[in-house]
């Protein structure tokens, strides 16, 4: 496994989501590691994001991943990544766009911070409706 933060995080989104191997996943993490911000109070350890990797691509058919930019500084890496494939459930083409923090040293992940666009997500792979976001804001609490 290469040891440069930016190799690693692409051989890390290469390995895990584009070829789904995320019992894969556990060798690019520390064993103490953690990946937050999926959503809030949410942190998974390298055993749990495993099984999240497996449920993402139950939902997503030819997963492909897109690194739009990265900055390395030091041992921390930003990127800005676009996943497309297909929608499992509606066979549509989709996409979901976010970004990730991750500190890496001896070539692994530390920590993960992540952002992503979850809403777009499961709008696009219709476990949400269309609408979600303006109900919701709107105050329908059944969005």
């Amino acid at each position: 496994m290469a040891h440069d933060s930016g190799d690693i995080v692409r051989a890390f989104f290469d390995t895990v989501w584009v070829r789904g191997d995320a019992a894969a996943g556990r060798a690019f993490f520390a064993p103490d590691a953690e990946a937050a911000g999926f959503l809030t109070d949410m942190a998974l350890r390298p055993e749990d994001f495993e099984i999240f990797v497996d449920m993402v691509h139950m939902h997503v058919d030819d997963l492909k991943v897109e690194i739009l930019n990265e900055v390395v500084e030091g041992n921390w890496i930003s990127a800005l990544v676009r996943f497309t494939g297909v929608s499992a459930q509606t066979g549509q083409p989709m996409t979901a766009a976010g970004q990730t923090m991750m500190k890496v040293r001896d070539g692994l992940i530390l920590s993960a911070y992540n952002h992503f666009d979850l809403i777009g997500f499961f709008i696009q792979i219709g476990a949400l409706p269309r609408d979600v976001v303006e109900r919701a804001l709107g105050g329908d609490k059944a969005a």
